[in-house]
């Protein structure tokens, strides 16, 4: 049996699968409890976590198949980093948002995961760097 790994262990596969992963069962979460989700965080419609999930799917589709080439593109990695990177700063523009009525809850959700995003993105690029 082909083992959809094999060769494609270096850091930079493990970020880009690890960021692949945590985006399914974000994209998951968001779509089998938006209505809970919505409630807990002071938004007044599920149906933008809904599509938030979807559109997390299809990012972490992406992502998934990047982990799988032999050599990941340079387009593909930094792809991936700035994809985090505007996730990071459009939670921040979310949080501040004057007109947004977001719950404290809500706002510390949106926080802590724009942090492991953040995360994935520094751990990308330091992956990025060291195949040079």
């Amino acid at each position: 049996m082909l083992n959809l790994f094999d060769n494609k262990n270096s850091m930079l596969h493990k970020a880009l699968r690890g960021n692949a992963i945590f985006c399914d069962v974000s994209g998951l979460v968001m779509i089998l409890t938006a209505k809970f989700l919505a409630e807990f965080m002071g938004l007044s419609n599920p149906v933008v976590l809904i599509g938030l999930g979807v559109g997390l799917l299809a990012w972490a589709a992406i992502l998934f198949w990047g982990s799988l080439q032999f050599n990941i593109p340079r387009w593909l990695s930094w792809l991936a980093i700035d994809g985090d990177l505007i996730w990071v700063i459009g939670s921040i523009v979310v949080i501040l948002m004057p007109t947004l009525t977001l719950s404290t809850s809500g706002k510390w959700m949106i926080a802590i995961i724009a942090d492991i995003v953040l995360l994935f993105a520094i751990w990308q690029f330091y992956a990025l760097r060291k195949t040079r």
